[in-house]
């Protein structure tokens, strides 16, 4: 389907981002898509032309997380905003390992571990805050704190149920809610 400006898919993400960032009874927008827009490698390539139109989508209407599969590993980004001058290279806002509050940007979750363990990732990014390869698993989100803190776990699914990696994101509620 094609998903450049101008086109059908486009339009679609533009109004529905548009449309729920100005509404007042949602606390968090997150968006979810196959294709990767940042990773570590050593799967597919990024998609850079996604990257270009998306990701800037997402700082204007301030979506605090990415869910993404495609790349059979688990790889979490700090949050990031896009880099006109280089959207390979987002700008990294906070370094902070496992907690942000009102983060500036977007955290990019790719969760593709339930596919294959042929995929490595090649070579932490400088984007990237943790990263895992050769091991299934799911994402567990939830929202708690009357809405104001989403946390998320990557969790081992091949019997222990081990959690490699969790974050949260806390957020002020607004005054107007």
């Amino acid at each position: 389907i094609p998903y450049e400006e101008g086109s059908q898919q486009y339009e679609f993400v533009v109004q529905d981002l548009e449309k729920y960032s100005k509404d007042r009874t949602i606390d968090w927008i997150v968006a979810f898509y196959h294709r990767q827009a940042y990773s570590s490698g050593g799967g597919p390539d990024d998609e850079d032309d996604f990257t270009e139109t998306y990701h800037p989508l997402f700082d204007k209407y301030n979506v605090v997380l990415a869910l993404q599969g495609h790349f059979h590993a688990y790889e979490r980004s700090y949050p990031i905003t896009s880099n006109d001058d280089d959207e390979a290279k987002p700008i990294v806002t906070n370094t902070d390992p496992n907690t942000y509050e009102n983060p500036k940007g977007t955290i990019f979750v790719t969760a593709g571990t339930g596919g294959a363990h042929t995929m490595k990732i090649s070579k932490s990014k400088p984007f990237s805050a943790f990263g895992l390869d050769s091991e299934f698993g799911i994402v567990n989100i939830s929202v708690e704190n009357d809405g104001t803190v989403l946390k998320s776990s990557f969790i081992e699914n091949s019997g222990d149920e081990d959690v490699y990696d969790e974050f949260e994101i806390i957020k002020e509620k607004t005054k107007n809610k």
